[in-house]
């Protein structure tokens, strides 16, 4: 998670190129657009070109639901199911009624949505992270949701 990417200043267009064959196969009837904003959005993180299905899986397919990403963490295995359960109906609501759908004006809401709940970012915004891509890690949230898109957000939350 704190690792550094080798691959943060090579340009968009190169690094496309050099990562074509590892995309995950959910990616194969992705637009090029739409890949090179996942590409762009993961490149942070990339540490090697194999790292990219699990960088980038959820932009393509629905993830399949871990629970242990949330009983192992140190943080978030402290609450109860229903303290969780709250968390996520407050973010799915709030969340709801954004209407400019980009990455400002979703953090705005998750800002807001701290100060509603009283939790600490590291606690709330792990738990929308882990509900929206089901992955240990991803990139910054409120670009990753804007990516994602808002009816698949909604639905995943």
């Amino acid at each position: 998670m704190g690792q550094r990417s080798v691959y943060p200043r090579t340009a968009l267009d190169d690094l496309y190129a050099r990562v074509e064959s590892f995309w995950p196969a959910t990616a194969a009837d992705a637009d090029v657009d739409h890949k090179k904003q996942v590409l762009a959005l993961a490149q942070e993180r990339l540490k090697t070109l194999q790292d990219l299905p699990a960088l980038t899986s959820y932009f393509f397919a629905e993830p399949s639901e871990d629970r242990s990403l949330i009983t192992e963490n140190k943080q978030l295995g402290k609450l109860e199911r229903s303290e969780i359960d709250q968390l996520i109906a407050a973010t799915h609501d709030k969340l709801e009624q954004v209407t400019d759908w980009d990455a400002e004006h979703i953090q705005t809401a998750l800002n807001e949505l701290l100060e509603e709940t009283g939790q600490k970012p590291g606690i709330l915004f792990s738990l929308i992270r882990i509900y929206t891509t089901w992955a240990p890690f991803s990139p910054e949230l409120p670009a990753t949701l804007a990516l994602l898109g808002k009816d698949r957000t909604l639905s995943r939350l």
